[in-house]
């Protein structure tokens, strides 16, 4: 099934949500989460393999302890980690 599609451009992914009419679901996740590892097999992959729900939602993941490079909505850049911080999550999986 593979796997969810990381965040790298949130502002990228935002314009083409706001051209489909359609949310963006943030995946905050952690790759040592066994509660993740559950959510994304038995949710969120199906969800975004199906094709009628990729025309409805665009979900993207955000590892919460890596300091992956990624743009915010505004294009600033941060990192994963910098960016669940400032969103104060604080457990995983936050959707």
């Amino acid at each position: 099934m593979g796997q969810l599609q990381q965040a790298d451009d949130l502002a990228q992914v935002a314009a083409e949500a706001r051209a489909k009419r359609i949310p963006v679901l943030i995946a905050f996740m952690q790759q040592s989460c066994p509660y993740c590892a559950i959510a994304r097999k038995n949710h969120l992959l199906p969800i975004q393999a199906d094709p009628q729900w990729g025309k409805r939602v665009l979900i993207r993941e955000v590892d919460v302890d890596r300091n992956t490079a990624l743009r915010d909505f505004a294009g600033a850049p941060t990192t994963h980690r910098a960016f669940a911080r400032l969103h104060q999550v604080q457990k995983v999986p936050t959707l």
